[in-house]
């Protein structure tokens, strides 16, 4: 009895260790989604703040096409084709701006605020992480760290110590009794008396199922060090994946950012060309939207 209790008591320490992996894994998810989140509604402040204005624009060019379709100051087509134009615009404007509202609400959500609890975020230049490894040295810490690989270490440790308890409930039991007596009978001549004891009982028919006890914990182990193996597979298989995503994000980050840049060029110079009247309101509008897209994938990147 005090090897079985022993073996399920660090059973339960391992079991322990795995609920422990649990919440680290939780907690990674967490970090990742919140990240996720700030940048989102980073991107919601600023974007929001420029949204408006423009959606506002959209709508007087549009009410001064109305009017010029009505005085049949131009083409009937060339008026509703223009409309048709503003209307695409402010479609996709108002599309992104719902994609923006619950962004903020999402990160409070994951911070554990309250619903209707205000908080300030503080823009950031730095840089999430800086990944200075080599594939190597990225399968090594993964196999190390990952708390699924280190859950299964676990569970391979409990189902040895289960063999181990097995095997111990096939041994025999052994007891030991000790008593001390004493009486106050003057007519007694032993007055105290002590007794010690021990005894032992084993059910003989378990010597039979030793066989089965042993082939079940061995086939258990060895499911689990599969599993492992598998998981480790599995594992290494998404940090090259990652790898090659990473390298990806760099270079459509390069790239937004070089698209954005021009982005902002062509607006200023369409802006600076509408005072001399060389282009119409809608090609001003078109690039201001075209430049609020730009940033949008910018900060995605």
């Amino acid at each position: 009895d005090f090897g079985l209790s022993y073996i399920k008591a660090g059973q339960n320490a391992d079991r322990y260790l795995i609920s422990e992996e649990n919440e680290t894994k939780a907690s990674h998810n967490i970090v990742r989604e919140v990240i996720r989140s700030y940048w989102n509604s980073m991107s919601a402040d600023k974007m929001l703040k420029k949204y408006d204005p423009l959606l506002k624009e959209v709508n007087e060019a549009l009410n001064d096409s109305k009017k010029i379709e009505e005085l049949l100051l131009s083409k009937p087509m060339d008026a509703l084709l223009y409309q048709k134009e503003l209307l695409d615009i402010q479609r996709a404007l108002q599309t992104q701006k719902q994609s923006f509202i619950d962004s903020k609400i999402q990160l409070g959500t994951l911070m554990g605020l309250l619903p209707n609890q205000k908080f300030k975020l503080i823009e950031t230049k730095e840089p999430l992480n800086v990944l200075d490894m080599t594939l190597e040295e990225m399968e090594i810490y993964a196999l190390q760290h990952r708390p699924e690989l280190i859950e299964k270490h676990y569970e391979e440790r409990i189902s040895v110590e289960q063999a181990k308890a097995g095997i111990l409930s096939l041994l025999p039991g052994l007891n030991f009794n000790a008593a001390y007596t004493s009486t106050s009978n003057d007519y007694v001549a032993q007055q105290t008396n002590s007794q010690f004891g021990a005894t032992i009982g084993a059910n003989l028919l378990n010597v039979f199922n030793y066989p089965t006890i042993k082939k079940m914990n061995e086939t258990n182990t060895d499911v689990i060090r599969e599993q492992r193996l598998a998981l480790s597979m599995t594992v290494l298989s998404q940090i090259h994946i990652a790898n090659i995503d990473y390298q990806l994000a760099l270079e459509e980050f390069e790239t937004s950012q070089r698209y954005f840049e021009v982005s902002k060029k062509i607006t200023q110079q369409v802006k600076n060309a509408q005072k001399i009247a060389r282009f119409g309101k809608l090609e001003v509008i078109r690039e201001q939207a075209s430049l609020l897209v730009a940033e949008l994938r910018y900060d995605i990147a």
